[in-house]
């Protein structure tokens, strides 16, 4: 297992500088504001979480959000995804309030569009 979990940092690892390299690319061709940069800061995050890179990891998400609110509006899939994402992070950073405040906000959007018995229902509740 031990050998395992290296090579899986490993990849993560290498995900992450590709990635990076690409957020570099598309903030300058696209500048920093599209949906493209909010996707790879949202993949480029998720690889660094993985990395147990937290601090990192909340402000790609942080950034993802943004533009996703400011391009898409805050009542979004896309915003509910990345809140859920963020309410992970406050939660492995152990600040349950914070973590709660997104939970919950991604909760409600999931059952109002998906329903209560919906499986993104479920996963919120999962990580609750």
């Amino acid at each position: 297992w031990i050998g395992f979990n290296m090579n899986q940092k490993l990849s993560f690892q290498q995900s992450a500088d590709v990635l990076k390299q690409c957020l570099k690319l598309r903030i300058q061709t696209e500048g920093k504001n599209s949906l493209n940069v909010a996707k790879t800061c949202e993949q480029l995050g998720a690889c660094l979480l993985s990395l147990n890179h937290h601090e990192d990891s909340l402000k790609l998400y942080t950034t993802s959000l943004e533009i996703y609110k400011d391009l898409l509006g805050d009542n979004t899939p896309e915003c509910a995804r990345v809140m859920l994402d963020i309410g992970t992070i406050y939660s492995h950073l152990q600040n349950f309030e914070l973590s709660l405040i997104q939970l919950n906000a991604c909760l409600e959007f999931f059952e109002e569009e998906r329903g209560k018995e919906s499986e993104e229902v479920a996963a919120v509740l999962l990580r609750m």
